[in-house]
């Protein structure tokens, strides 16, 4: 059998929306983040998933809480899911600290290939052991775009073709062993 992973970014946070790198800070949904949320939970209600996961980090943990208390389940977290560590840049604004004709995660890949590969892995271990254990469900995974970045690559996908992924977006793929593969 295969899962199915609705993989969704989180909420709008004031650091998207000035942004800011994140990294893995705590940092809280604001209101558009919430609203987000909840129209992420109305979006799913007419084919719920059977189990919500999500990362650790606030924004993930609110985002998933919304949408949970929304179709009745509970949330599990998995802090493997988090968003890539950005050291000392977490917090900056992130004109400051890249290259203008990069997106921030290509600066990370390009600029620090080892950070992003320490995420990566972790990412793609932790969605192979999720679909295991949920095989043949639906499964909603609350993260970030770090993560989704690395679902996609491990996909099949490139860089160049990667799709931007906004908060509360849902991009899906279906696991078969360790077999991924895009749906959207």
């Amino acid at each position: 059998m295969a899962t199915t992973l609705l993989l969704a970014r989180h909420g709008q946070t004031d650091a998207n929306r000035e942004r800011r790198w994140q990294g893995q800070t705590q940092t809280p949904l604001n209101d558009v983040g919430r609203e987000q949320a909840r129209a992420l939970a109305h979006e799913l209600a007419a084919d719920p998933p059977d189990v919500i996961l999500c990362s650790d980090l606030d924004r993930a943990r609110e985002t998933a809480a919304i949408v949970a208390a929304e179709l009745g389940l509970p949330v599990h977290t998995d802090p493997r899911l988090r968003e890539v560590d950005i050291g000392s840049r977490a917090g900056r604004p992130v004109e400051e600290t890249h290259r203008s004709d990069l997106r921030p995660l290509d600066y990370v890949i390009q600029e620090e290939p080892w950070i992003f590969e320490e995420m990566r892995s972790r990412v793609i271990a932790a969605l192979e052991e999720i679909a295991a254990a949920h095989d043949g469900e639906r499964v909603l995974v609350v993260t970030h775009g770090g993560p989704i970045a690395a679902a996609w690559l491990a996909c099949g996908g490139s860089l160049a073709d990667r799709p931007t992924v906004g908060n509360c977006q849902v991009r899906t793929i279906r696991v078969e062993g360790s077999t991924m593969t895009r749906l959207d």
